[in-house]
């Protein structure tokens, strides 16, 4: 019985003490005021002490409710909301608008349903809004625009510090305009303003967001505060220090962010004038630029496009823009970049890197993946994997990091552009390089390096094909490697990678640099779907194929543009879906007499394929041979069945290199689609069937065709007739998707053959698309056809034809 009693007595406490227990969770649950309870209260002290004392959270959940959050940071300025938690609690949609940078006419643009309403120019800096009509920019205003909204309305001529915590939930903050109607202070645009000593933002999902002079989260993160899980998707910022969460970044961190599909844009006009030398223009993927103290850990830019300007005095970065020297230069304060992966195309800078443009102070970088595409035309430019340009500072560590690079600058290095003022204690460590660089000096590691410090580079590699170490003669540095293709995939099995005693064991480089990483303990490496190593699990990578194509075709002219390593994603050019109904130009259509060819006119080829054992067969020859290009690296190969083949052979070349085997299928089949095909490259193909007859292999003839891949998506169109205000007939075409800033159109007649249509101009009228054919007499029925093209460094670089329509006038 006493131990039933005792039993009793403890359920009963038990029970007691969950049931106080489920109180305190309810009290807990309840522990929260509205954002605008706080607001119309404006007790923020009051929320303060509950925030201390109760645990009390203060919940965001519309639009109005943000625009309160806003201004309550003014209002407070003075505590800077300090210890205050806010909690969102929804998504809050600001407007409808998409944004886009428009490199053919430098402008910012700003659409809703795909139509462009409004546009910023870049040149100028002006913060005014531009409402496209016909051929001409008209000024608005955002409210005219019925954007007033979006924008941010709290004004102040303060510094703002934002010192409480925001935890976004993963919720959006969308369509939001980080402009004003005038050329006001520029910190203010940002969500955040300035985050201070304790200010903390997490979980935040910005969309098609425009900021101007600042970073969407903040304009600076000031010592202690921190950005950490934050995604920026769609955005577009433009300013004179550009970064997608910051523009500025002190003693601050910023973890687990990604920025992806978004445009990041130097204000032109300001920087590299006599007189401003010391005003450096900074583009950033994560930050502008940053002093010391910094942490930027376990981050993503991926398809991300980085627009510098074509002065001196620009620098650009997939991570960071630079980093600057304010006095405070020590190992102890340094900026480390740490597992972050940069998948960027950088254009129009004078100094780029992969992870940071420019190093100024004390740099680590950390298990990085740099697969940034850059193509710097200025003289003097420079251009690195990782690291652009070294000037000074207390010390540059780059370890563990893999480059992928596609750069062309005048000086050009794998991992770092060009070493200015060699650091006290540079290390570059337990690297390996894939991207060939190339310049009028370029090397697989750095443009040089000074005497007597080759003993700083060590445990770094190079695929073979890469080029030399350095553009200048160098001694031998000390336990580096060219690597071939089956020691990257794992596959060597005869030839270790290092002749030490120590490290002769491995032929697998993934094998050899975890070796060697696992004393610093550094990130593993893997191998990945491509089959070579990276110290981070990332898809979309080139494969081991491309890459040695694009090593390749920069052996014969290194100094020449490069063909880029095929990019994870495309970035489209920014076309227009709808139009506006503006009076188009008027043309005559003319008469078809000339036949323009639809693809490039095939070269002869030899009869066989000196790689083809056998001999050759009449009956097995493959006739009715096609191939048709996509700008998306695909190339469809079709002929006509031929029954008395066993298989196909299908064999490809670039340029005027060496044909190579790239399939084979049975002879039952007619296409063949090959997918690493690279904007603008001429490819040969040629294909031969086989039998085999009485123990022996026989081969039919080669048929061959030659073909260029197009730089450009095909386009989309719509044909239409109508009667204008002048009572004139036209037929109208109407480009629904595009790329290019030109065009050329084919008209033929029912019987007759296609020929180039004259126009007035070729030049697509910005936000338009439309171009009209008058005539006079009707029932004539029409084939069209056309492509776009955009002129680049004086050629002319063409989309794929479009589909042939039909229209009867």
């Amino acid at each position: 019985m006493k131990y039933i009693r005792d039993f009793v007595l403890l359920f009963a406490i038990l029970t007691v003490v969950a049931v106080g227990a489920q109180k305190n969770t309810a009290s807990a649950a309840e522990s929260s005021i509205t954002m605008t309870e706080l607001y119309e209260s404006g007790d923020y002290d009051a929320a303060r002490k509950n925030a201390s004392d109760l645990g009390q959270i203060v919940t965001v959940s519309s639009l109005e409710e943000f625009q309160m959050f806003r201004k309550a940071c003014i209002e407070d300025a003075t505590y800077r909301l300090r210890g205050i938690s806010f909690v969102q609690k929804q998504d809050i949609i600001a407007s409808d608008i998409t944004t886009s940078y428009d490199e053919t006419t430098e402008r910012i643009l700003i659409k809703q349903g795909g139509e462009v309403i409004a546009s910023l120019e870049q040149r100028t800096g002006s913060q005014a809004s531009y409402l496209y009509e016909g051929t001409t920019y008209v000024k608005t205003t955002w409210a005219e625009l019925g954007l007033s909204k979006a924008m941010n309305t709290a004004e102040s001529n303060d510094f703002l510090y934002f010192d409480g915590t925001y935890d976004g939930k993963g919720y959006r903050l969308r369509g939001f305009l980080g402009v004003n109607d005038y050329l006001v202070t520029y910190y203010k645009n940002s969500f955040f303003y300035m985050i201070g000593t304790t200010g903390s933002v997490k979980n935040v999902v910005a969309e098609d967001c425009l900021m101007m002079g600042c970073g969407v989260i903040a304009y600076s993160v000031l010592a202690n505060g921190s950005i950490e899980n934050c995604t920026m998707d769609r955005i577009c910022i433009y300013g004179e220090t550009v970064g997608s969460l910051a523009a500025s970044m002190t003693r601050a961190t910023v973890i687990g962010c990604t920025v992806k599909n978004s445009d990041l844009v130097l204000k032109r006009d300001y920087h590299g004038k006599e007189g401003q030398e010391d005003s450096f223009g900074s583009v950033g993927g994560i930050a502008g630029q940053t002093d010391w103290g910094s942490l930027i850990q376990d981050c993503r830019v991926t398809d991300t496009r980085l627009f510098g300007v074509d002065d001196l005095y620009v620098y650009v970065g997939g991570i960071v823009g630079r980093t600057y020297d304010d006095g405070n230069d020590s190992k102890s304060l340094s900026l480390v970049i740490k597992r972050c992966i940069s998948d960027v195309s950088i254009q129009q800078s004078y100094c780029a890197g992969g992870v940071l443009g420019m190093q100024r102070t004390a740099v680590e970088i950390n298990s990085c993946l740099s697969i940034a595409q850059m193509q710097l035309f200025p003289d003097e430019s420079e251009a690195g994997g990782v690291v652009g340009r070294i000037e000074s500072g207390d010390r540059l560590q780059v370890v563990n990091t893999c480059s992928i690079n596609s750069g062309s600058a005048y000086r050009s290095g794998g991992m770092i552009g060009n070493i200015w003022n060699v650091p006290n204690d540079f290390v570059l460590r337990n690297c390996l390089v894939l991207g060939r660089s190339r310049g009028s000096m370029y090397g697989s590691l750095s443009v040089n390096i000074p005497t007597g410090r080759e003993d700083n580079i060590t445990y770094c590699y190079v695929a073979k094909g890469t080029g030399n170490y350095f553009a200048e003669e160098s001694q031998e540095l000390y336990n580096c490697a060219t690597v071939t293709t089956a020691q990257l995939t794992g596959t060597e099995t005869s030839e270790p990678i290092l002749q030490s005693p120590i490290y002769n064991q491995y032929y697998s480089l993934v094998e050899l640099l975890n070796y060697y990483g696992s004393k610093y303990g550094y990130s593993t490496w893997i191998l990945s779907d491509q089959q070579y190593p990276i110290p981070l699990a990332y898809d979309n990578l080139p494969s081991l194929e491309q890459l040695e194509q694009a090593w390749e075709d920069m052996k014969d002219d290194p100094n020449s543009t490069p063909s880029p390593i095929p990019a994870p994603t495309i970035t489209p050019t920014p076309a227009p879906t709808k139009t506006p109904e503006p009076d188009p130009t008027l043309v005559t259509i003319p008469s078809p007499t000339k036949t323009p060819s639809a693809l490039p006119t095939p070269t002869k080829t030899p009869n066989t394929v000196t790689s083809s054992p056998g001999q050759s067969s009449e009956n097995l020859w493959l006739q009715g041979m096609k191939v048709t290009a996509q700008p998306t690296k695909k190339v469809t190969i079709r002929w006509n069945v031929n029954k008395a083949a066993d298989g196909i052979v299908i064999y490809q070349r670039t340029g005027k290199g060496k044909f190579r085997k790239i399939g084979q299928c049975s002879g039952s089949r007619t296409k063949f689609v090959w997918k690493r095909a690279k904007a603008g490259k001429k490819y040969t193909f040629r294909i031969q069937a086989y039998a085999d007859r009485q123990g022996k292999r026989v081969y039919g003839k080669v048929a061959s065709r030659r073909i260029q891949m197009p730089y450009l998506k095909t386009p989309v169109y719509r044909l239409s007739v109508g009667v204008n205000a002048l009572h004139q007939k036209y037929m109208q075409i109407a480009l629904k998707k595009y790329q290019g800033s030109h065009i050329e159109i084919y008209l033929k007649k029912e019987k007759g053959r296609f020929a180039k249509a004259a126009m007035r101009t070729n030049k697509i009228a910005p936000y338009k698309g439309k171009i009209r054919f008058t005539y006079q007499k009707g029932g004539t029925v029409y084939y069209c056809k056309l492509r776009t093209y955009r002129v680049q460094n004086g050629k002319k670089r063409y989309s794929g034809y479009s589909r042939i329509l039909k229209i009867r006038t």
